[in-house]
């Protein structure tokens, strides 16, 4: 199988390439001048293909797995081997991994010499159907999540369903907090999969992840276009990342990104039933699909000092409000603009 979808921002047209096929990292490597950044867990899976890229002269460089890599100390590094192997304006920066890889790659491909070019080929179910797709990227800075970043689209995106074998259950299951936000911001088709197909789902049955990866693409795409710099329509892709970044600093990131997105969206339902704006028929629609999935809800061991810095450094302040994307039913999102801080500071310590 293989499909091919463009993406506009202003005046670039980036591709994504969906495909099933056989992982050939010599069709995907197609300069001469790469400099290639994985991390620990997927070099050590694929290492005899490393090897060989190594042989021909690719510099890889490997940062170690996990949320902790997102750094300036890390920045620093790949800045100094960049130099050290004379990678030039002209040359292409390869992400091979998940999420962080994706982060640190676009951030630094983004800042070199003031830009060179990028290619994304994400090798994780998040990075697949979001982080890869629509240029945010950036780094923790201070203990604050993607605190230094910017927009950086690249030159092409490059899906291979059969990386996700390198992945655990844990790893793979996590994602679909980012899926069910697709479901419950309109996409239906997305939803049904998930209520009808969870056996396939789970199993990997290969036709039906790359149904629902193709419908995750459109969606995100959907709204990219709309909203290319996140300041109205793309700001609903935030639905439950708000509460997932406090959440993910109250447990001092022991908790990762895509549970914490799951939590996340439970709290932003609950919030929205409590003050009004969600019914209880939907929010156990919206519980039930979570549940479904297994995203629970436990905040009876995080550390409150935390989440209030990080609410402190939240980007999504606009004056004296924190902006907040809010179901209002199974199907639909709105922006809400809050001032009530201390109301959800106690609503926090109340779940």
């Amino acid at each position: 199988m293989f499909n091919k979808f463009y993406y506009q921002l202003e005046n670039k047209k980036i591709p994504i390439h969906l495909t099933d096929r056989k992982i050939d990292f010599n069709e995907f490597l197609n300069s001469q001048d790469a400099f290639i950044i994985t991390d620990s867990n997927l070099y050590k899976y694929y290492y005899q293909e490393f090897a060989k890229l190594e042989k021909v002269k690719y510099p890889i460089f490997v940062i170690s797995d996990g949320e902790s890599s997102k750094n300036i100390h890390q920045v620093e590094k790949i800045y100094q081997a960049l130099i050290k192997f004379h990678i030039s304006r002209d040359s292409i920066i390869y992400s091979i991994g998940g999420g962080v890889v994706g982060d640190i790659s676009g951030f630094i491909a983004s800042t070199f010499k003031r830009g060179i070019k990028l290619v994304h080929i994400p090798t994780t179910l998040m990075a697949m159907i979001d982080s890869s797709i629509g240029g945010k990227n950036g780094i923790n800075f201070c203990g604050i999540k993607n605190m230094i970043g910017t927009f950086y689209s690249p030159e092409k995106i490059i899906i291979n369903i059969n990386f996700l074998k390198t992945i655990s259950n844990i790893e793979f299951h996590s994602a679909f907090s980012e899926v069910i936000k697709y479901g419950l911001l309109g996409a239906e088709k997305i939803r049904m999969m998930l209520i009808h197909q969870k056996k396939e789902i789970f199993n990997r049955q290969k036709d039906v992840l790359y149904e629902l990866i193709m419908l995750c693409i459109k969606k995100k795409i959907e709204f990219i276009e709309k909203d290319p710099y996140d300041k109205k329509e793309r700001i609903y892709l935030n639905l439950g990342h708000t509460f997932a970044h406090l959440i993910e600093a109250g447990s001092k990131d022991c908790i990762n990104h895509g549970q914490s997105v799951g939590a996340g969206i439970r709290l932003s339902a609950i919030y929205s039933f409590q003050i009004g704006l969600l019914n209880k028929k939907n929010l156990d629609k919206i519980e039930g699909l979570l549940d479904n999935y297994k995203f629970l809800l436990n905040t009876s061991k995080f550390d409150i000092e935390s989440i209030l810095i990080a609410m402190q450094n939240d980007k999504k302040w606009y004056g004296k409000n924190l902006r907040l994307v809010l179901p209002i039913s199974d199907k639909k999102a709105i922006l809400y603009e809050e001032n009530d801080i201390n109301g959800l500071i106690n609503f926090l310590k109340s779940n």
